[in-house]
């Protein structure tokens, strides 16, 4: 899919559902699939008003391209609806609860931003990192 094509549906399925996972590599939009999902660099995670969405998401993605189209990062928006803002982050996924609980854990000590949870879109399921 075009670039322009797949930003635009990156930026209206976030306004929409609530939140999107992009692979950059393959230039598509990922569906709800039966992984676990989470920050693979929190330390890169940006918050950005909904009003700027498009240019934010655009933006995010130039500057973390060559993460974004290495294999096995995606782009991930989810927009916490206590505040209207949106995250932007380097999603990285497992099939297993526990392994994704690990790498997340693993993934916090690194970056300079805690990871808090996993998130399994086909479940509807949050696990919390303790």
């Amino acid at each position: 899919m075009p670039f322009e094509e797949l930003l635009d549906l990156i930026v209206s399925i976030t306004l929409e559902k609530g939140g999107a996972t992009a692979d950059l590599a393959e230039g598509r939009l990922l569906t709800a699939e039966d992984y676990w999902y989470f920050p693979r660099h929190p330390d890169r995670t940006q918050v950005v008003p909904l009003e700027d969405l498009g240019s934010a998401v655009r933006s995010y993605i130039e500057a973390n391209l060559p993460v974004l189209t290495g294999g096995g990062v995606y782009l991930g928006t989810w927009v916490n609806p206590g505040t209207q803002e949106c995250y932007l982050d380097l999603t990285a996924r497992a099939q297993e609860r526990r392994e994704a609980l690990l790498r997340a854990w693993l993934h916090s000590k690194e970056g300079n931003r805690r990871i808090l949870s996993i998130y399994n879109p086909v479940a509807g399921e949050t696990a919390y990192l303790q």
